[in-house]
């Protein structure tokens, strides 16, 4: 299970590649997406880059509803790896998969 870091447009979602959450959980906690959002705004207004993982590529489905497009990426800003500094948080651990 990967984070959903933000909508990088109307139709694709990105998440963060190699963690998983801190206390094994399917569902990321209130922290997490809070650290996400803190991470962004240190940023401020720098360029994020994100590095798509080779065949990621993939659609969530749900019933009744139009499937959305996904993708795993590295995402970084100002230097800084999102996974890393999750996992420095204690928010995430490194995926063992």
């Amino acid at each position: 299970m990967n984070l959903e870091a933000f909508n990088a447009s109307a139709d694709t979602t990105l998440y963060v590649a190699h963690i998983v959450p801190f206390d094994g959980q399917d569902v990321w906690s209130r922290e997490s997406h809070e650290a996400v959002r803190e991470f962004f705004e240190a940023g401020m207004g720098e360029t994020v880059m994100v590095t798509p993982l080779p065949n990621s590529c993939g659609q969530w489905k749900q019933m009744n509803a139009p499937s959305v497009p996904l993708v795993t990426a590295n995402i970084s800003c100002c230097g800084r790896d999102l996974a890393d500094w999750l996992i420095s948080r204690r928010l995430a651990l490194p995926e063992t998969s």
